[in-house]
């Protein structure tokens, strides 16, 4: 094996050989596993000579849980594609628990991406969800109707490498199409990518919800009302609110949640703002209710957001359309959904 970093197929953390690499450090659930299982399957099964190896640093789930996925994964992927799939859990910052058999060149690799010498910096949503920025930015351009788009813009507005998007456009290969000045756009609404982006999306996003403690909570339209007077150009509204902005037509009758779209390239964005939306607001993991806020962050580059002369921008219709399904507001969406689909077929 060369004793080198090369260039990493679908912008993984490492490669070496014939070997490619991929680090999810302090994983807190199962989605980040399966996550890192999803994407090695992806490139082991399209390029054969490959093998991979998922490295968990220093996890905060139990190893009972790292091996249940590992069986579940075992299920689900051919012989051919799993058995190329290694998972090795370190405990130790130095990788003295690094299996010896993986060689020096491979732990030189994997204690730089740990060690950060080599990590670029991302602006994608989670590092292991590049792809479904690439994915969010083509499903924001089929809903508003904005036709094709090359490379290059996609690199652009995601802040990725072509590799990210090569890799973004080949998941989704069935359901676009290419055209002769290489730009490409959906022919339909990718069901399986977007099945993908439903299951992960309260990770990718980071939500954060908040309840009010006071007894009293203020009502949505209020406290749009007080974010507006903080005049912040990078927080934009979504949810409901959001939804019927971009599609007028829905049977909408209230809404106890405002929902809120951040956005935070550099994934350094604070929520420092809420106390001053109203300091009754508390954090909270789950709430038995309905929350009265919810904060997500955009990781994207390009803030996607809809601007407004007055008032806060109103999210993406993407990011509108995945609050109604965290909401549980599954009629909603399918509104949302059908009726942008009608209108994009009388734009055509």
């Amino acid at each position: 094996m060369p004793n080198r970093r090369e260039h990493a197929p679908a912008d993984f953390d490492a490669r070496v050989g014939d070997l490619v690499i991929e680090v999810k450090s302090g994983v807190r659930g199962a989605l980040a596993i399966r996550d890192g299982f999803w994407r090695l399957a992806t490139e082991v099964a399209r390029l054969s000579e490959l093998r991979a190896l998922l490295i968990l640093d220093r996890p905060e789930v139990g190893l009972d849980r790292i091996a249940e996925e590992e069986r579940h994964a075992a299920a689900i992927l051919h012989p051919g594609v799993g058995g190329r799939i290694r998972v090795v859990v370190v405990q130790e910052p130095e990788l003295r628990d690094l299996p010896e058999d993986l060689g020096p060149a491979v732990r030189d690799a994997v204690a730089r991406v740990i060690s950060g010498s080599e990590r670029v910096r991302r602006t994608t949503p989670d590092r292991g969800h590049a792809s479904l920025a690439v994915l969010h930015v083509l499903l924001d351009r089929w809903l508003r109707s904005a036709g094709p788009v090359h490379a290059t813009e996609l690199m652009a507005a995601v802040g990725c490498s072509y590799p990210t998007v090569a890799a973004a456009l080949d998941e989704v290969r069935e359901d676009i199409v290419r055209h002769r000045d290489r730009r490409v756009e959906l022919a339909r609404w990718p069901r399986q990518a977007w099945s993908r982006y439903l299951s992960v999306q309260e990770k990718v996003r980071r939500t954060e919800r908040y309840v009010d403690r006071s007894g009293t909570p203020r009502a949505v339209p209020d406290l749009a009302r007080r974010l507006a007077r903080l005049d912040r150009a990078d927080i934009a509204i979504g949810g409901v609110l959001g939804a019927v902005h971009h599609v007028d037509a829905l049977d909408v009758v209230g809404t106890p949640t405002l929902a809120l779209t951040l956005h935070d390239p550099e994934g350094t964005a604070t929520s420092e703002f809420v106390e001053r939306l109203d300091p009754a607001l508390a954090r909270v993991e789950s709430a038995e209710h309905a929350p009265t806020l919810v904060v997500h962050r955009q990781r994207l580059r390009r803030f996607l957001a809809s601007p407004r002369a007055k008032g806060q921008p109103w999210a993406d219709p993407v990011e509108c359309l995945l609050d109604l399904h965290e909401a549980g507001l599954e009629g909603l969406a399918g509104q949302f959904l059908e009726a942008a689909g009608q209108r994009r077929g009388k734009a055509q």
